[in-house]
């Protein structure tokens, strides 16, 4: 019987998104992406809105009525009990949206790729057939995280030291893809591995 329902995660910037692009096309797979989802409840979500302002603080949100991202990323990584207030509000509801798309694609029988950075920490790992963790080096990953984006080496090693140890999440999955190098090489194991699934 076929795995349908692949959860890929891995430290941040390791690749996720890559990965999953090339999996959902040669799979012919759905994807649920669950920092869009994360995106979506901050800024469209009145129930979320109101529960993150009330337990963080209004300056939470912008005039325009948008999640201040900065606001947030600097109260979050700087206050483990914020962080963990944020995701005790974001957590369940974001799951329950991947839920409900991975049990229409089991009813369809089709592909579904959910790439989730949190997933091992939200204990969100019995949603999936099985478990891809895409990995990197850390300084790859901090040259990741400050060559587009402008953010400092300092708040780049917190948010790479706020997620679990990339170790421990490799000692848990189903599938590894070490992602350091060329894209040819991220190719040739996206190839791999839907060869794999397709079996």
């Amino acid at each position: 019987m076929r795995r349908h329902i692949l959860g890929l995660t891995g430290g941040i910037a390791t690749g996720k998104s890559a990965l999953t692009a090339l999996l959902v096309e040669r799979l012919h797979a759905r994807s649920f992406d669950a920092d869009a989802c994360v995106s979506d409840l901050l800024d469209h979500d009145p129930e979320t809105r109101r529960e993150i302002c009330k337990a963080l603080h209004p300056d939470a949100y912008g005039s325009d009525g948008r999640a201040d991202r900065g606001w947030l990323r600097e109260r979050i990584f700087g206050n483990p009990l914020d962080r963990k207030t944020l995701e005790s509000i974001l957590h369940p509801r974001v799951r329950v949206r991947c839920e409900a798309e991975a049990s229409a694609c089991r009813q369809e029988g089709v592909f579904l790729v959910v790439e989730m950075p949190l997933l091992y920490e939200a204990g969100f790992e019995g949603v999936f057939d099985t478990v891809i963790v895409v990995a990197a080096s850390e300084s790859r990953r901090i040259e990741r995280l400050t060559a587009p984006s402008g953010l400092t080496r300092e708040m780049a090693k917190k948010m790479i030291d706020s997620q679990w140890p990339l170790e421990d999440k490799i000692k848990r999955a189903g599938y590894v893809v070490w992602n350091d190098g060329s894209w040819e090489a991220l190719f040739i194991q996206a190839d791999l591995l839907s060869k794999i699934f397709h079996v």
